[in-house]
């Protein structure tokens, strides 16, 4: 039997997360009360190092492990999104467990794991994998999703949420099998080289296709399978809340934007129409129904649906062009709405009712702690799309990348789609500095060090971003192994 050869330097970011994570859950049992504070440092210090070794593999474009593992600039850019979320979600959580009295020593591991998971999907080129990737994510997702176990909206969420995900895991399996029986391969880069070298395209293979985008599209939280997002989004703890809605959902992106831009390259014809209406279907739901909420977690949870549906875009155009500019985008989504949590879990850590979630409790904060009302103004501003914002630079070579290829229509439509967001978006920032407090106002407590440290982050990554877009869209410009 010959083993393929393992190159341990590629694999060093994914393995020194997955080393982290079984560290901290293997030490919990022996850390006595002080098990908390020591497993979110060791785990911030080993996502660090993980890091530093994903930005020693920039460039390197090279795979192992007969090349179902790969190391191009596309993972590794995915990867750099699904560690700073993590950190900034555990820089979040330190305080805030404390307060909620929710300190259990599992919580930091599952993160870990969480993260690891996301890592699998972004640099595999094999569909197995990439599943098992999928699968790792999810269950510690479900998990963390009901972390607050003496609430009952949490449980609630993490229920709907695994219920609904093991639906979408048939979905998954049966699309990898169709998509096997046809061209008898796992390998994204090998399908196109077995099934398209013919004149017509195998029925099956696009049912494959089908199947594969309702599994991924729950992940993404587009229409129609989004409705585990909002109870999910409400009931979870808010820094995994924030965590859900930028890690996951670029992990899922990632996957989509490798097997449908290599593996499904020939299907565009047959899978472009599919694309076209689930994101205009996706963006303008998510955006109407943003309107009605008045719980800021539900209000974000339909926006990030909306968002959903702008990144659509980019696999309904399948260029080059168009999955940087997703990818871009997907950054500056996630530091935005991390950003926006960290705000939301600091709020929400000073009460332990349901109260934090109306966006009529946001009133006055401005006045009373202004630089967290510029925070999340800015923060906002960047979800509708504002410049010179982050928000704005994803928007904008996203939607230029679709007017290059002529989809003239499906940009105007996320341009009036962007528009209505606005109101949703601008009712916070109203509620803030223009509306004078109805009674009692809650009390916000002292934002510690770490939560400071992250939120100052963001806030700069956003702006920065959005001054200056053209390194970041440089950096963005992926190499995808085994695109044409």
């Amino acid at each position: 039997m010959n083993f393929p050869n393992v190159d341990f330097a590629l694999l060093s970011p994914s393995l020194i997360v997955c080393i982290t994570a079984l560290l901290t859950m293997l030490l919990v049992p022996f850390l006595g009360e002080k098990r908390q504070a020591v497993v979110a440092h060791l785990s911030w210090i080993g996502l660090s190092i993980a890091l530093v070794a994903v930005s020693q593999q920039i460039g390197k474009n090279i795979t192992t492990f007969g090349g179902m593992f790969l190391g191009d600039d596309f993972s590794q850019f995915f990867n750099g999104i699904f560690i700073v979320a993590a950190m900034l979600t555990i820089f979040t959580s330190i305080d805030y467990l404390r307060r909620k009295d929710n300190e259990h020593g599992e919580y930091y591991p599952l993160i870990l794991f969480a993260t690891y998971g996301m890592m699998v999907m972004a640099s595999s080129s094999n569909l197995l994998v990439i599943f098992l990737g999928l699968e790792i994510m999810s269950v510690s997702l479900y998990v963390l999703a009901g972390f607050a176990r003496t609430e009952l909206k949490s449980t609630e969420a993490a229920i709907k949420y695994f219920l609904l995900g093991a639906f979408a895991t048939g979905f998954t399996v049966f699309g990898i099998a169709f998509v096997y029986g046809v061209t008898g391969t796992f390998d994204v880069a090998g399908i196109i080289n077995a099934a398209f070298g013919q004149s017509n395209v195998d029925t099956f293979l696009i049912i494959g296709g089908a199947l594969l985008l309702i599994g991924f599209g729950f992940k993404v939280a587009a229409v129609p399978f989004h409705m585990w997002a909002p109870d999910a989004y409400e009931g979870a703890p808010s820094p995994i809340t924030g965590f859900m809605s930028a890690g996951p959902k670029a992990a899922a992106f990632a996957a989509m934007l490798r097997i449908f831009s290599v593996g499904f390259g020939g299907t565009v014809p047959h899978l472009q129409t599919l694309f076209w209406i689930l994101a205009v279907v996706t963006m303008t739901i998510g955006n109407i129904m943003a309107i009605r909420q008045n719980s800021i977690k539900r209000m974000l949870a339909f926006s990030s649906i909306a968002h959903a549906g702008y990144i659509l875009i980019a696999l309904v155009v399948g260029s080059g062009e168009a999955s940087s500019a997703a990818a871009l985008y997907l950054l500056a989504y996630a530091l935005t709405n991390l950003g926006a949590f960290m705000v939301i879990a600091l709020v929400d850590s000073g009460t332990k009712h349901d109260e934090f979630t109306s966006i009529d409790t946001y009133t006055g904060l401005a006045r009373k702690r202004p630089y967290l009302g510029l925070a999340l103004t800015l923060f906002m501003l960047s979800l509708a799309g504002f410049p010179p914002t982050a928000g704005f630079m994803g928007k904008f070579v996203l939607f230029k990348a679709a007017v290059s290829q002529g989809f003239y229509i499906l940009v105007v439509i996320a341009v009036l789609n962007s528009l209505v967001s606005v109101f949703y978006y601008l009712r916070v920032v109203v509620k803030m500095f223009m509306t004078e407090p109805d009674g009692q106002p809650i009390e916000i407590p002292a934002v510690p060090v770490f939560l400071m440290v992250a939120l100052a982050f963001a806030v700069a990554a956003v702006l920065l971003i959005g001054v200056y877009p053209q390194g970041w869209f440089n950096f963005a410009g992926l190499t995808i192994l085994g695109a044409n």
